[in-house]
């Protein structure tokens, strides 16, 4: 079972989307699966339920719908493929009680939020245990690696030559090293510290400056990961994202661009992150480029705002 919403890798067997367009997507109690694209096989599609994230009741029902048939419930602890979307205090740890409950494994997909939220991923910055983590991107250093890692019930499967498991990069001694080094220079707890008081300066200075031109938005934080979120209160699901105005956040980021800031990657279901080369004056300028920009992203939002009551 998957969310809508969340990360489709490449890493997913399933090819199920979960960014449809509406009305496509169904109700928000009981999603429906979407194919990912032409080609897929239909059993692909039905073989995959779909939930609603921060919705306990929407997981509920897909395990009383399919009492026994649920092997494994895997989501973002952090949907970060819908700009930064925060699970709702308890949800996550609902979660873990539900699968528990059912006899199904939670599978943490921590390919972007890995090594990004703290020393301990997740899990620590939850303090929820799942049966599955799945790593990559950040742990490579720059070069492609991947890695999973469960309990020894789970990982037995594989030893014992009971599930196959394989892979181009498994003995990549480039891709390897960098990955230790990584691990060993790089994800420290004291650059963790670090990366802590380098986020709180970003996001206390664009709060300060969000409040002084009236724009309505909100600043969305977690770990190395943050992102402008142009919505008048928090999200808490896919539903919620897609009303962005996608015309103002090109603004911003072009805006942004123009002054020597990328805030983030371009597109508006991504955000920044800060890393461990990135100095308090790299902070100053990224806040200074949006003290620039935020007037005319509040005039522009708030003549829009005007023109909708027109209507």
């Amino acid at each position: 079972m998957k969310f809508e919403g969340g990360y489709h890798g490449a890493h997913d067997s399933a090819l199920v989307s979960v960014k449809p367009h509406a009305p496509e997507f169904g109700d928000v109690s009981a999603p429906d699966a979407v194919s990912s694209g032409e080609g897929v096989l239909d059993a692909a599609v039905t073989n995959v339920e779909v939930a609603t994230f921060n919705n306990l009741d929407s997981v509920e029902l897909r395990f009383k719908q399919n009492p026994g048939q649920i092997a494994a419930l895997i989501l973002e602890p952090i949907m970060m493929n819908l700009g930064l979307c925060m699970p709702r205090p308890g949800f996550l740890q609902g979660l873990r009680e539900i699968c528990t409950r059912n006899g199904a494994l939670l599978i943490f997909d921590e390919v972007k939020t890995g090594a990004k939220l703290c020393w301990g991923g997740a899990s620590e910055y939850f303090d929820v245990k799942p049966d599955i983590i799945c790593l990559a991107k950040s742990i490579g250093g720059g070069l492609p690696l991947s890695a999973f890692g469960a309990s020894s019930s789970v990982m037995d499967l594989i030893s014992q030559r009971r599930v196959f498991h394989g892979g181009t990069p498994n003995t990549n001694p480039v891709s390897m090293a960098a990955g230790l080094a990584t691990f060993r220079e790089v994800l420290t707890r004291q650059n963790y510290a670090y990366l802590e008081k380098l986020d709180r300066k970003l996001v206390e200075g664009y709060r300060k400056t969000i409040k002084k031109v009236g724009l309505q938005a909100y600043v969305g934080s977690a770990g190395a990961n943050g992102a402008l979120m142009l919505y008048p209160q928090e999200i808490r699901n896919y539903r919620d994202w897609i009303t962005i105005d996608s015309d103002l956040w090109r603004h911003y980021w072009f805006g942004m661009v123009n002054r020597g800031v990328m805030p983030q990657p371009h597109w508006w279901d991504e955000q920044w992150t800060i890393s461990v080369q990135h100095s308090e004056a790299d902070i100053d300028k990224h806040l200074a480029a949006f003290e620039d920009v935020a007037p005319g992203l509040a005039k522009a939002q708030q003549a829009r705002t005007a023109e909708v009551v027109a209507q």
